[in-house]
């Protein structure tokens, strides 16, 4: 067995609201694992006492709970628990996990492989299987590129320009067939050296809930960082993706299957993230925002969301798009959405 799986692995993890019946399948595969000597779980103010549910469920002696008595965000929640293992300087090597992410079964050991030849600010991240954007980089063998200048990761612009015949060849990466590069990545499935954080720091709290995994990556690659997707550790998650829940034929700002909350904190977030990495053209952005938001909005009424939605969505847009240009982040009260009231 390679010298690398036996250097220690503390795996971090996030939970909130009623999710055990996910923690526990997760906190029961790696039990299995013998590189993983401490597991984190962050307690983001769940339904229930997770530290409660550790001990009936017999995990308690490689589980330690941090619990908090809110839902801080993924952001906050990652950095208490980096915090707690960069003072215990007990981990050689951090695998940070959603409490829905499933490993298979060598995926620890093969991103341990990979780590151990590594610098202190490579990552590696394994592949999750339900994010299509990282499925088609390892297929293609296209590196991960963040878009200059496209609102919301949407180049607008270049889209057009495709359609009129105008197309940009990227030419595939070189090198291992089951490595690809990346300027952005999730959080699930991020493993790095314990080193890491003395140099980038810890998660921005700032970006509450969404868009904080992509600006810590921006941090770790500024420092000289590498990060790299892993074909050969897969991660299933047993939850879908929010966005799937959606009419796909309703853009998902507009749809009555999302919420003005997910709305909300991902284009400001992103909006601030791009803005601070990524704009170096204002004009190209923000007209691309018009037409996409435009379009996007006709899009919508056209199959069906009620005209008063679109309208509060696209104030929703405009102010989590001013917000976000302004870096005026963190938590926030959200205007309910203006039920129309039932006649007399």
């Amino acid at each position: 067995m390679p010298d690398a799986v036996f250097r220690p692995v503390t795996v971090v993890t996030v939970t909130y609201g009623d999710r055990w019946k996910y923690l526990s399948r997760l906190l029961q595969f790696l039990q299995t694992q013998s590189a993983v000597t401490q597991v984190i779980v962050v307690d983001n103010a769940s339904a229930k006492s997770i530290e409660k549910l550790v001990v009936e469920g017999g995990f308690q002696n490689l589980v330690k709970v941090l619990t908090e008595d809110r839902n801080l965000g993924s952001a906050a929640a990652y950095a208490h628990a980096l915090r707690y293992v960069n003072e215990q300087r007990r981990a050689q090597f951090v695998y940070l996990l959603d409490d829905d992410n499933l490993p298979d079964e060598n995926a620890i050991a093969n991103l341990a492989r990979r780590a151990v030849h590594g610098g202190p600010l490579d990552v590696f991240c394994s592949l999750r299987t339900d994010r299509k954007y990282l499925v088609h980089a390892l297929a293609t063998r296209q590196p991960l590129r963040h878009a200059r200048n496209a609102f919301c990761g949407n180049d607008v612009w270049n889209a057009i320009g495709q359609k009129l015949g105008f197309k940009i060849e990227v030419p595939p990466q070189t090198g291992p067939a089951d490595l690809v590069e990346a300027e952005y990545a999730p959080y699930g499935g991020m493993f790095f050296s314990s080193e890491l954080v003395d140099a980038v720091g810890y998660p921005n709290a700032a970006y509450f809930v969404y868009a904080d995994d992509f600006e810590y990556v921006c941090r770790i690659r500024k420092q000289g960082g590498h990060v790299s997707i892993c074909g050969d550790s897969m991660i299933e998650d047993m939850e879908k993706v929010w966005f799937d829940d959606n009419d796909t034929r309703i853009p998902g700002w507009f749809s009555p299957g999302s919420t003005d909350f997910r709305v909300f904190y991902s284009v400001r977030n992103r909006v601030a993230l791009e803005r601070a990495w990524l704009v170096t053209r204002p004009g190209v952005y923000f007209s691309g925002a018009i037409v996409m938001m435009a379009h996007l909005s006709v899009k919508a009424a056209l199959h069906g969301a009620p005209a008063r939605l679109v309208l509060h969505r696209l104030k929703l847009l405009f102010r989590a798009t001013r917000d976000g240009w302004s870096g005026s982040l963190g938590e926030v009260q959200l205007a309910p959405y203006p039920r129309p009231q039932p006649s007399i």
